[in-house]
């Protein structure tokens, strides 16, 4: 074979080699790319999935701040409503008492002698409406009392023993005050529905 024809054949085998190499890594980068752009599809997805639950984290965070502002507003506008029902409440029981019923009186000041059991003065505070008849009211009882007329006093008395250990008040106000207390949660039931 001469050598012409051998070089030939070596070329063409060598270009053979080169074109099945150039093919093989074709393939190769083909193959490559193909994994790459479905790992990056993979990546971005896993992504888009981890944002979606970021996002749904803080979408349920900011729901439940808002649900809870909201509550709060309404108990706040709730709380206001029945703080101005009793205040109207009290204003309209106070402000034309020029006296209270002398058998309210009579029960009231017992009520507070059976909390204060002293055989010392004691000091009691009432307004100017109720003092006459509280005066007779603990005359009879035999009472030993110093008097004090007290203007924030709508109805009622207050009692202090005279070391300053016991007071008991018994007014309109301390009362409405228990009541209110008391109460409270019926009125919500019946305004709101206990909601």
């Amino acid at each position: 074979m001469p050598i012409e024809e051998m070089l030939a054949a070596l070329e063409q085998e060598g270009n053979e080699h080169c074109q099945k190499i150039l093919s093989d890594a074709r393939a190769q980068a083909k193959k490559t790319i193909e994994e790459e752009e479905k790992a990056g599809k993979e990546l971005e997805k896993t992504l888009m999935a981890d944002i979606d639950k970021k996002l749904e984290v803080e979408r349920s965070k900011a729901t439940k701040a808002a649900y809870f502002n909201i509550n709060k507003a309404v108990a706040e506008k709730k709380e206001e409503l029945i703080e101005k029902l009793f205040g109207k409440l009290n204003e309209s029981m106070f402000s034309n008492n020029k006296g209270s019923s002398r058998e309210i009186l009579k029960k009231l000041a017992n009520e507070v002698l059976d909390l204060v059991k002293s055989e010392e003065e004691i000091l009691v505070s009432v307004n100017q409406g109720d003092a006459d008849d509280i005066k007779e009211i603990l005359d009879s009882l035999g009472v030993k009392y110093r008097f004090e007329n007290s203007q924030s006093i709508n109805g009622g008395l207050k009692v202090k023993t005279a070391d300053g250990k016991i007071t008991v008040d018994n007014t309109f106000e301390s009362r409405a005050l228990k009541a209110q207390q008391l109460y409270k949660p019926e009125i919500i039931e019946m305004l709101f529905g206990g909601k």
